[in-house]
Formats: C-alpha cells, sequence, structure tokens
C-alpha cells in the first residue's frame, strides 16, 4: 500500500500517530465522547501516566 500522506503523524497505514510512531488508541466511551490516548515514549498504552 502506497502511503497517501508524506507526515511524520500518519503512519505508513494512514493512522494517527504519537511524536513516539505509536499510533493513538482511541476507544469510544459511549454517545458521541471518545478516549484518546498515546501510548508515550515507554510504548505502553495500558500504564497510567505519571
Amino acid at each position: 500500500m502506497e502511503a497517501i500522506f508524506n507526515h511524520p503523524a500518519i503512519s505508513q497505514d494512514g493512522r494517527l500517530c504519537d511524536r513516539w510512531g505509536t499510533p493513538y488508541f482511541v476507544h469510544p466511551t459511549g454517545g458521541n465522547a471518545f478516549d484518546i490516548r498515546s501510548a508515550g515514549s515507554d510504548k505502553n498504552c495500558s500504564q497510567p501516566t505519571m
């Protein structure tokens, strides 16, 4: 698949990524609300941010 965008925040497969190159985690929380998280520098989305 050819990259559509040439931008550091867009992965080769078209996903929006954080500054460490990891795709954002988007989780619907109900209605029209979403929880959007970055995995951060440790690239682990399950760890709480200190």
